[in-house]
């Protein structure tokens, strides 16, 4: 995909909308069917883009199990007799003091220790320092 800036930004304000679209459509169910109709019905810059705003739009602060919880059937169409559990991603342990263990406390429902919370803070604080140099830049750009 070749956009110019301002035409990446009225793509991805156009795929909102589509986004939206897209995810009433798989939470009715709407089956492999008409999902396949609906990314052919795309065009190919839609269809490429969607990923990243639908990834956009996730609240990355919540577990799988909550970003899952409106899930009430299983791959067969039937009734869930018992909530989704989602596997935890961490499989293997990873060690405290670090952001990866912060994200594996708050998984697995547990309070991370201040080692965790500090390195989470510090990873925080970088990727907004990396965002402010980014728009530090653009903005140096378009001067």
């Amino acid at each position: 995909m070749n956009l110019d800036a301002e035409a990446r930004g009225q793509l991805a304000e156009q795929l909102i909308w589509t986004a939206i679209d897209f995810v009433g459509l798989v939470k009715r169910n709407g089956g492999a069917e008409a999902v396949g109709e609906f990314l052919d019905d795309l065009g190919d810059d839609e269809r490429d883009a969607l990923p990243v705003i639908l990834a956009a739009m996730v609240d990355d602060d919540r577990t799988p199990d909550e970003m899952l919880s409106w899930v009430t059937w299983d791959e067969h169409g039937c009734p869930l007799k018992q909530p989704r559990s989602v596997t935890p991603r961490y499989r293997t342990k990873v060690d405290c003091g670090t952001a990866g263990a912060y994200r594996r406390h708050l998984e697995l429902g547990e309070e991370p220790d201040p080692a965790c919370e500090q390195a989470a803070a510090a990873e925080r604080e970088r990727s907004q320092d990396r965002q402010r140099r980014r728009r530090e830049a653009c903005k140096a750009d378009a001067a």
